[in-house]
């Protein structure tokens, strides 16, 4: 015999109310969870009517039909003559019990084949409302802040069941419930401060049942595994945490937004430092050649002063510090230091792609907060109710296709089956290529009742998108309803050896008894998209980002964008290899190795080399030159005064800049990396400190073990660099060279 239950619990303020309308063969007792009273001395027994609990409020008109569900409880206002229950000749149970059940089959036999078909007689419909959800939470949230654990720990169990009631079902990439998971693995944190680890690993669990995909709950499990010594489960946990920031719209958006920026600053960082401290000291050997094409009577310290403020025009001018260093080099190419020229060579190449990287990051940094990710919210996110309020409330034809989903699958999920296909109906006329709607539609067809159509338009998904594992498991399910089993075990065959974890997870979430009633919310998985298809729909707009992007571009590349941005950035590095390509044909001036004074092929004998002043050359290579002694002498002493102030150049600006020392030296491989490591430790320690106004990712340990780490490494950083640093001097001091 069909019975029909009609429940419903008026939540606080009167909205949100919760309601029942179920379909079952051969109704169970079983725990009810509006009927549960969180203040008995027990909480996992089940009240009595008589015990004070809350009693349910029924809907106008349907009060007995609450009477199938509670079948120990309708004897109470049908016997009001019994005197006791002992005595067997005059106990009333046994004519009253027949009755009981029949009087409300009769006309739920009409209702039912609309709601249900009868192979899937067993599927009830629940419809409930996260306010309902809330119901069992707030309860336990309070026993929490009252300190009582035992009943909090019994009342864990029922707001586990009531999330699946609600539609979380505890499987990766479904709909989760992150805010509830976030407090859970709070409450783990203060347990294990405690030393509590059987309850802070029980609260982890719990939190991954209501939000499987949530980076921070395998992280919470890291540092449980790392309390107790467990170095592999640690790593392992870690692992799993930095894989499901990749399945995370808004935390792997804002991890590459962080990335891209950490690398352009630390990129720019050694160039802008190869151009003010390679740079602008090879302009002196520019003035030189300059100065040697000038008629006479030109001063080369004036000539010097003019090409650095031409270097210097474009910050003067709002060129912006990127075009500012690009020019600058650009003036000094031909006279910098080799590996001065091949670390600007390599670091301009990297910087070329500023327009591009501007562009994606604008995009990456405007996703938390924007439309794309409230969608995001709305369709994946039981807490987001107030997301899914304000889409109600817009127009039906102003939603995109996230919206649209999002408000489909919350009528599914709260009972209203029919407006759920309306809706998704609705999305594949806009948008027919949404294989993840066709097979909700189809899991929504099986819950009407429609299982031929059901299989149909499930097959339809799958060959759209075959990453739909979802949907191949309901198909397994569903042909094993229609008695196809043959079918049903080649659907789940089909599936690669990578979806078994998967599959396993949907069958704890949908398993039961064979004589449980399975609640409608857990009959079927439901198949939502891949998250990060919302992800790559809002990069694939850059409306949002175009603000932000013409506010660095105005302050880096000249306000241009896109192709010209683009242009301007590489023109540079091209221009400079064809500087390189020529440099034969313009014999530029260098300096010289050993006093550092200018040398150049054209002032010099073609006897000397390109790398040696004449002075030199004559005073310590040549045999055929005669040179005086006090000379000789006066120029070994400026050459060994140079290198001990190259020395204490190099020792102090590293203690200020590691690899600034080097640079100024002309060690420019060596100070380029440590330059960059340690731009990159600074920027890396604004992020992590949340200087920077980005969205700040949760995790278990805070913002202090990420700054140590951060510190950890930048002292390393500054620590190896100042050794490099005093190896340097201590070989120029010896030597009395430079560059």
């Amino acid at each position: 015999m069909c019975g029909v239950l009609l429940a419903g619990a008026a939540a606080s303020g009167g909205a949100w109310a919760q309601r029942e309308f179920v379909e079952e063969l051969e109704p169970k007792k079983g725990v009810d969870l509006d009927a549960v009273d969180l203040d008995a001395p027990d909480p996992g027994a089940r009240p009595k009517p008589g015990d004070g609990a809350r009693p349910t409020v029924a809907p106008k008109g349907a009060a007995k039909a609450t009477d199938p569900a509670k079948p120990a409880d309708p004897p109470k206002p049908a016997d009001p003559p019994k005197p006791t229950d002992p005595p067997k000749p005059t106990d009333p149970a046994k004519p009253v019990d027949p009755p009981k059940p029949a009087d409300p089959a009769k006309p739920a036999d009409a209702t039912a084949p609309p709601t249900g078909g009868n192979e899937l007689g067993q599927v009830r419909i629940l419809e409930t409302s996260y306010a309902a959800f809330l119901e069992k939470w707030d309860p336990r949230a309070a026993s929490v802040r009252k300190g009582e654990a035992a009943r909090a720990r019994a009342q864990l169990a029922e707001v586990r069941e009531a999330l699946k009631d609600f539609g979380v079902q505890g499987v990766p990439g479904a709909f989760h419930a992150p805010g509830v998971a976030t407090a859970l693995v709070r409450e783990s944190t203060r347990a294990l401060a405690d030393g509590n680890l059987d309850e802070a690993t029980a609260l982890v669990e719990a939190a991954e049942a209501a939000a499987a995909d949530l980076p921070l709950v395998p992280a919470m499990s890291a540092r449980i595994s790392w309390s107790t010594g467990d170095v592999g489960a640690t790593v392992n946990a870690l692992i799993d945490a930095a894989s499901l920031h990749r399945h995370d719209p808004l935390a792997l958006s804002q991890l590459a937004a962080r990335a891209l920026i950490v690398v352009w600053l630390s990129a720019f960082a050694a160039l802008a430092l190869i151009a003010i401290l390679c740079g602008l000291p090879a302009l002196r050997f520019a003035s030189f050649d300059v100065v040697q094409r000038l008629p006479k009577g030109a001063a080369a310290g004036q000539i010097w002063l003019l090409l650095a403020m031409a270097g210097l025009a474009p910050l003067v001018v709002g060129g912006g510090p990127l075009v500012g260093a690009l020019w600058l080099l650009t003036l000094a190419w031909l006279h910098l230091p080799g590996r001065a020229r091949g670390a600007a060579l390599v670091l301009g190449a990297l910087l070329a792609t500023t327009p591009l990287a501007l562009d994606l990051s604008s995009r990456l940094y405007v996703f938390a907060g924007s439309r794309k990710e409230l969608a995001h919210r709305a369709l994946f996110d039981a807490g987001a109710e107030a997301e899914r309020a304000r889409l109600r409330a817009r127009p039906a034809d102003s939603l995109d296709q996230w919206e649209r989903a999002a408000l489909a699958y919350q009528a599914k999920r709260e009972g209203r089956i029919d407006e759920a296909a309306e809706g998704l109906s609705a999305l594949l006329a806009k948008h027919p290529d949404a294989a993840y709607a066709r097979g909700e539609l189809g899991v929504v067809r099986a819950l009407q009742g429609q299982s031929e159509q059901a299989v149909t338009e499930l097959a339809k998904a799958v060959s759209a998108d075959p990453r739909l594992v979802a949907a191949i498991f309901n198909i397994s399910v569903l042909q094993f309803r229609l008695g196809n089993t043959d079918k049903a075990e080649a659907a789940v065959r089909s599936l690669p050896e990578r979806a078994r974890p998967l599959v396993e997870a949907f069958r704890v979430a949908t398993f039961r008894a064979p004589d449980a009633v399975v609640a409608q919310n857990r009959a079927f998985v439901d198949i939502y998209p891949p998250p990060l298809d919302l992800l790559r729909d809002a990069l694939e707009d850059g409306e949002p980002a175009r603000p932000l992007e013409a506010a660095l571009a105005r302050s880096l590349v000249l306000g241009q964008g896109g192709e010209r941005a683009l242009l301007l950035c590489a023109g540079f590095p091209l221009l400079w290899l064809l500087l390189w390509a020529a440099r034969k044909r313009l014999a530029p001036a260098q300096a010289c190795v050993r006093c550092g004074s200018p040398a150049s092929t054209r002032v010099n004998d073609k006897d000397v080399p390109g790398d040696t002043c004449g002075q030199c050359f004559h005073a310590f290579v040549s045999t055929r030159s005669r040179i005086d002694a006090a000379v000789k002498l006066r120029k070994e002493r400026q050459i060994i005064l140079r290198g001990r102030r190259l020395a204490r150049i190099v020792r102090g600006l590293s203690l200020v800049c590691p690899g600034a020392g080097h640079l100024a030296v002309g060690a420019a491989a060596r100070g380029a990396v440590f330059a960059s490591l340690w731009a990159l430790c600074g920027s890396t320690m604004a992020f992590v400190s949340g200087l920077v106004p980005m969205a700040r990712l949760a995790g278990p340990w805070g913002s202090t073990p990420g700054v140590v780490a951060v510190a950890v490494v930048a002292a390393l950083v500054w620590l190896i660099a100042q050794w490099s640093a005093w190896g340097v001097a201590a070989d120029l001091a010896a030597r009395g060279r430079g560059r």
